[in-house]
């Protein structure tokens, strides 16, 4: 699988720009598949900047309705026809900062209209055919799946400080039940336990509940996880929980980027995780 960055908050490669955002693009087998869509249609320049067609794309995949995920929907409807939408239960409903008004997903009634044909949700794990097969004995086989929200496991990894959803009865606070992630599960002949590696993007439900969720599920040991970690306001101590559950786990390599902040990154560094700022415009081979 090759991972491209096509915009999060920051960008050291010229002619690509940066917003408060995460949009990713992956590519596996003959599949094209975009996860998220940033802040606003910027990742359409940065896509083609560097060759992609995001009218090729088969599948888009929201993780969760914050403005910093959907803005970009318009412009990706704009431009891509066909593809199928993903998204968890209830990415549409109006969603609040307690400190920044309305943060969730706004869409024309064109657009509703549109997306009711190519809305798919996520309730359960659902596998995307990427066509990496093989009968050699040291070829990966790999799958990639759309996983519906994590369990908690770790309350002190759960991110929803003055998050709202406005309901018919007044204001509640968002569980952040439409989050959803990936997870690609690869195996060779000789290994039959195989490994797994978690996309993911804010990671509001925490993202050692994720790799612990995905874990239980898949029964296989974790070998990489790239993602927002929303720590970029946390205390030391939310960083340290992850930090921990990393050093304890099996991954192989850790990519942060978007929420996570560049003060936890550095901490990543200091532990001893093999680590790297997953930057707009980065490439990933996995």
């Amino acid at each position: 699988m090759r991972i491209t960055t096509l915009i999060e908050n920051l960008v050291y490669d010229r002619g690509l720009v940066a917003e408060h955002g995460l949009s990713l693009y992956l590519e596996a087998g003959g599949k094209r598949i975009l996860f998220d869509t940033g802040q606003t249609g910027l990742f359409l320049h940065n896509a083609s900047k560097l060759g992609i067609r995001i009218e090729d794309v088969d599948t888009l995949v929201l993780s969760l309705g914050h403005y910093d995920h959907t803005g970009g929907l318009s412009t990706f409807l704009q431009v891509n026809k066909s593809a199928d939408i993903f998204v968890g239960a209830g990415l549409f409903e109006a969603k609040f900062g307690s400190k920044n008004g309305f943060i969730g997903t706004k869409l024309s009634d064109e657009e509703e209209v549109e997306l009711k044909n190519r809305i798919r949700i996520v309730d359960k794990p659902i596998c995307l055919n990427i066509g990496v097969s093989s009968s050699e004995v040291n070829v990966p086989i790999e799958e990639l799946y759309i996983m519906p929200k994590a369990d908690i496991f770790f309350p002190n990894d759960f991110h929803n400080k003055g998050l709202l959803l406005k309901t018919e009865e007044g204001f509640a606070e968002d569980m952040m039940e439409d989050e959803i992630y990936l997870v690609l599960k690869s195996a060779s002949k000789q290994d039959d336990e195989g490994r797994i590696g978690i996309i993911s993007a804010c990671s509001h439900r925490g993202i050692t509940n994720i790799c612990q969720s995905a874990q239980n599920y898949f029964n296989t040991p974790l070998r990489f996880v790239i993602g927002g970690f929303h720590t970029i306001s946390e205390p030391d101590e939310s960083v340290d929980i992850i930090i921990g559950y990393m050093q304890n786990s099996s991954v192989e390599k850790v990519g942060v980027c978007h929420c996570s902040g560049i003060e936890s990154y550095v901490k990543f560094v200091n532990s001893g995780i093999a680590v790297f700022y997953n930057s707009t415009g980065k490439i990933t081979a996995i």
